[in-house]
């Protein structure tokens, strides 16, 4: 995928979004850290943001103490974060980076978080095993990422009747066919279906995270709530997907660990 293309379904999913600042979010349209309460306040903690976008989490990482770093590989993204925690007068270090590339720098940290960026690469493995090279020993992690089961699903409304269907949960290389997630914040099949993403299976996930020194201690499918209490929302959602479509199929789910690793402690 060309760099022009990330630049611009970047710029397009985050005018489609109102993002706030106050609360950690880990996804579109469900609650944040205050009802989920899986980041606890980090003085003298250090965190990263994987894919940390125009910056949002990081003004409210900040808030519960931490110092923060985010790196993400889209320009114009980091650019926005520049300006949010500017705006917000928050110190943090900005890097225009994968995270197969920061991971090499061997910088580590009490906290990584990544929502909605591990399933742009296909291997959960390699993922997993870059965010252990970044990882303090008992560094907490945080792994969001689009539940498989919405990544497969679409929906249609026929005669005034919503119509799910599935597709295979067993794609050719694990990638999903026409960037099915990235379609409804960008609004424009042209413009993402040369994207690849990949379904990542629950199954695999875990053993990954496992396989990379982490102790697994959660896995969350939480509700979808286009209410206030989600840090982060459609501006203008499609009722149809809000009102039928998100309450039946899981849009998220959340994986947390603490990294316990030998050599490292």
């Amino acid at each position: 995928m060309s760099n022009d293309l990330w630049e611009s379904v970047a710029l397009r999913y985050a005018e489609a979004l109102a993002t706030s600042s106050d609360d950690v979010h880990f996804g579109v349209g469900i609650p944040g850290n205050r009802l989920l309460k899986l980041i606890p306040p980090g003085s003298g903690l250090s965190a990263l943001d994987v894919g940390c976008g125009a910056g949002e989490n990081l003004v409210a990482l900040a808030h519960l103490g931490y110092s923060v770093t985010g790196i993400d590989s889209c320009a114009s993204q980091l650019d926005m974060a520049e300006h949010t925690v500017r705006n917000h007068n928050i110190e943090a270090s900005l890097a225009n980076r994968s995270l197969a590339d920061f991971s090499r720098e061997g910088l580590s940290f009490d906290l990584i978080l990544s929502v909605g960026v591990g399933h742009f690469t296909p291997s959960p493995q390699a993922f997993l095993a870059d965010c252990a090279r970044c990882s303090h020993p008992s560094a907490l992690l945080v792994l969001s990422l689009p539940h498989p089961v919405d990544m497969i699903a679409n929906w249609h409304s026929v005669d005034e009747r919503l119509v799910i269907t599935i597709d295979d949960y067993f794609p050719k290389g694990n990638r999903v066919r026409d960037a099915h997630y990235w379609r409804r914040f960008a609004g424009r099949f042209d413009l993402v279906q040369g994207m690849a993403e990949y379904l990542w299976r629950p199954s695999d996930v875990v053993n990954a995270v496992i396989q990379n020194g982490y102790q697994l201690t959660g896995v969350y499918e939480p509700r979808t709530d286009h209410s206030e209490n989600a840090p982060c929302r459609y501006r203008d959602p499609c009722p149809d997907f809000i009102n039928k479509f998100a309450v039946r199929v899981p849009q998220y789910i959340i994986y947390v660990g603490r990294y316990h690793n030998a050599e490292k402690g």
